[in-house]
Order: structure tokens, then C-alpha cells, then sequence
């Protein structure tokens, strides 16, 4: 989908990718593609937010899909606070802060 997507002509000259790579793997999938393009990233920005917007935007999510297990954000706030930020995944390029 994404090699797809990028190879159309309204990308030629420049495209951005959002939520897109999430994992190690997508990253890998992600150099690939480029390379086979001979195409490369200029930046990736780097996104964040406060933990309780965060909460916020899931807990509205969860109740718009009904997917709301929990009717307490204090437990989503319990959770959310002994969980640490994954790391970003570099692979050397410049971030948007830099």
C-alpha cells in the first residue's frame, strides 16, 4: 500500500507520512522501498504530548468506536503514568526539532 501509494505522480515531488512507520519493521519495510525508489526522507518530525491529552483523545476515541472498557479515567491515568514513552526510532535522520 505504501510503495503504492508513494510511487503515484501527486508524490513525485515530495509526500508525508502519518502514524506511518509504528514499527521496528515498517522502519526496515520503509528503507526498502526507498532504496528501491532511489528516494530517500529529508526529516521526520517528531511529535508530543502531555500525558493527559493524550488520555483525553483515547478515552474520546474508545467512547466514539464504543470501545470503552472502563468508565473511570483514573484507572486510564493509573496506567498511563507507570508506562514509559517508547524510544523514537532514528535510524540517523535529523528530526524536525534539529
Amino acid at each position: 500500500m505504501v510503495r503504492d501509494r508513494i510511487s503515484e505522480a501527486d508524490a513525485e515531488s515530495g509526500f508525508m507520512l502519518d502514524g506511518y512507520p509504528r514499527t521496528a519493521a515498517q522502519v526496515d519495510y520503509l528503507d526498502l522501498i526507498l532504496a528501491e525508489s532511489d528516494r530517500k526522507l529529508d526529516v521526520v518530525p517528531g511529535l508530543t504530548a502531555d500525558n493527559e491529552e493524550l488520555i483525553a483523545r483515547l478515552l474520546g476515541r474508545a467512547k466514539e468506536t464504543g470501545a470503552l472498557t472502563t468508565t473511570k479515567p483514573s484507572s486510564v491515568t493509573a496506567w498511563t503514568s507507570t508506562t514509559s514513552r517508547p524510544k523514537p526510532l532514528s535510524h540517523g535522520m535529523p528530526s524536525a526539532a534539529s
